[in-house]
């Protein structure tokens, strides 16, 4: 009897903890079909945040040279961990589907870990860089790509 009873609270308290679903890839076919589900309105209560600089002096790989539409802009570089955790919970709530978009330089990493400490339990990250999932064959099909910062979020 005492082990049914252990065995019960166990499960309870997996269930009241929730599943975390963290997602980490470098398939840009995969992440493309995630944003595509999103543009589509598919994926219910998400947001895509792009960890890029919003805009460099000199013409290097930024937010305002271009990003996926309706990406919110967060300036990881600019920033420390109560700054974000801050933003991210006064615009998001502890349930939406955070996708994540970066650099190629792992932001994404401690972006995660900022996310999982602030409660955020279902984030999908591309792991090698906006550049590189703009070379996919079906980016320019399937994602909606913006310039500039009218969109940005910030």
């Amino acid at each position: 009897m005492k082990i049914s009873k252990l065995l019960y609270i166990f499960l309870l308290l997996i269930v009241l903890t929730g599943c975390k679903k963290i997602e980490k890839t470098s398939d840009s076919e995969y992440f493309i079909n995630v944003l595509y589900d999103y543009s589509r309105g598919e994926l219910d209560n998400a947001c895509i945040i792009d960890l890029r600089p919003l805009e460099n002096d000199i013409n290097q790989d930024d937010y305002a040279t271009g990003h996926i539409h309706g990406a919110l802009s967060y300036d990881f570089k600019k920033q420390n961990k109560d700054t974000f955790i801050t933003w991210i919970t006064g615009l998001k709530n502890k349930k939406t589907t955070i996708i994540l978009v970066d650099s190629g330089n792992n932001e994404h990493i401690t972006i995660i870990d900022y996310l999982t400490e602030a409660g955020y339990k279902k984030i999908i990250s591309y792991e090698l860089g906006y550049q590189n999932l703009k070379q996919a064959d079906s980016f320019k099909i399937k994602v909606e790509e913006s310039t500039g910062t009218y969109d940005c979020g910030c």
